[in-house]
């Protein structure tokens, strides 16, 4: 299986992006859908190492509240990590088994940089990070300050453009991405 990153950072656009390489007949898998499928249907072990690192305030009727996860773990870098460390292979673990016997898989997922996930070809979304911050405040109802830190956790749009195979320029609208999308698409 050929291995395809997408990634970008929060407020990026890389869903947009994903949606457009669906499009093009691509197969996209969301990390960070499986990652929420995997805490909102996990087990009571799941919730309970979430209660242990994140702390008590992050399970409201013994579900995870996801607000209160990132207020945690954006504030603390140590329950980031330590979070990141647990969630991830069970997120791995389960891309594994939707990708089985397909040839051509797109990854989608904010920390493929900082995860230095294997890949043999990676995309990467770049937008303004004003323009991201805004999105992020929009779309999921969160503080600026919140944003803020959301953003200063992950790589640097220069760090992700280092280890870039495809840039996509998402500054502007959804229909200056169809060309740059269509022009990767032929060559992958």
């Amino acid at each position: 299986m050929k291995r395809i990153g997408l990634t970008g950072g929060a407020g990026s656009g890389k869903s947009i992006v994903a949606q457009l390489f669906r499009e093009q007949g691509f197969t996209v898998i969301d990390l960070d859908a499986i990652g929420r499928e995997v805490i909102e249907n996990g087990e009571q072990k799941i919730i309970e190492k979430i209660r242990e690192i994140c702390g008590p305030q992050c399970i409201v009727n013994h579900k995870v509240d996801r607000n209160a996860v990132r207020e945690s773990i954006f504030s603390n870098i140590e329950k980031r990590k330590s979070l990141e460390t647990f969630l991830h292979p069970l997120i791995w673990q389960e891309f594994e088994k939707r990708t089985q016997g397909k040839s051509k898989v797109i990854c989608e997922a904010a920390l493929l940089i900082e995860t230095k996930a294997p890949f043999d070809t990676l995309i990467v979304v770049l937008a303004p990070e004003n323009v991201r911050k805004e999105r992020l405040i929009r779309r999921d109802g969160i503080t600026a300050d919140l944003a803020q830190k959301m953003i200063q956790s992950q790589a640097s749009d220069t760090e992700r453009a280092k280890v870039a195979t495809f840039i996509v320029r998402n500054d502007s609208s959804i229909e200056s991405l169809k060309p740059q999308v269509e022009k990767i698409a032929s060559a992958l």
